[in-house]
């Protein structure tokens, strides 16, 4: 479902940034997130929710997580003050 949102998001030209644990090397290693299907999107690998804050272009317009329960919990505030930047 993510994947597929990105994809959305990418076609509709808007600016996406994908974010990833640096721990989850599966399927497509650290650097993308893979579909079963095996399509890939390119992804920014982070060690904590403080560093994905930090790493986020201020212009994209689309923040996609895969897999955060591999982040801390800080993640849910990261994502609540990203929303309410809208």
């Amino acid at each position: 479902e993510l994947m597929r949102r990105v994809r959305r998001a990418l076609i509709a030209r808007r600016r996406v940034q994908v974010f990833k644990s640096h721990l989850d090397a599966r399927y497509a290693g650290i650097y993308a997130v893979a579909s079963h299907d095996q399509r890939t999107v390119a992804a920014i690998p982070v060690d904590s929710a403080a560093q994905l804050a930090q790493r986020v272009d201020p212009t994209a317009q689309v923040i996609a997580v895969d897999e955060a329960q591999f982040l801390d919990e800080g993640i849910v505030r990261v994502a609540t003050d990203l929303a309410e930047r809208g």
